[in-house]
């Protein structure tokens, strides 16, 4: 590519492109949290990090705070309204019941990944939505119960 002066810099280039405001506008982030990420579904955990009743971790999904917690009987996840504010740790039965938090729509999938996502109607599931992705490492991530440590 030839050098550039001040005249190519600012000419539009005659290819497609991306205008660095987007790594800067709050405006485009804000709209991305809105219509990208508060629809998807997120790998938030593993499930080896909630061996037993009462584990729970915690993280944010498009600027909410989001708890996943192994009930006793599977996995769930939930909007944290902010009673836990450490990334993880274990709770007595009587602090999940959890009638004031709102439930979101879980999966364990994919070698034990718990996805969620912030969406109440999700139009797809987890594999529906990878769409393949994970289909070159089934066999090695299916196989075997994988730890996370």
């Amino acid at each position: 590519m030839p050098p550039r002066n001040h005249k190519n810099w600012i000419d539009t280039p005659k290819v497609e492109y991306i205008s660095s405001e987007c790594y800067n506008s709050f405006e485009i982030y804000k709209a991305e949290q809105e219509h990208i990420f508060s629809k998807v579904w997120v790998p938030m955990c593993h499930k080896s990090e909630l061996p037993e009743a009462g584990n729970f971790r915690t993280t944010q999904i498009a600027g909410q705070n989001v708890i996943a917690i192994n009930n006793g009987d599977n996995i769930k996840s939930y909007i944290n309204p902010g009673k836990f504010s450490t990334p993880a740790g274990s709770m007595t039965r009587v602090q999940f019941l959890m009638d004031d938090y709102t439930p979101l729509h879980t999966e364990v999938k994919h070698g034990g990944m718990v996805w969620t996502t912030l969406d109440s109607n999700p139009s797809q599931s987890v594999d529906e939505w990878t769409a393949g992705a994970f289909d070159c490492i089934a066999d090695a991530i299916d196989t075997e119960e994988m730890e996370v440590f």
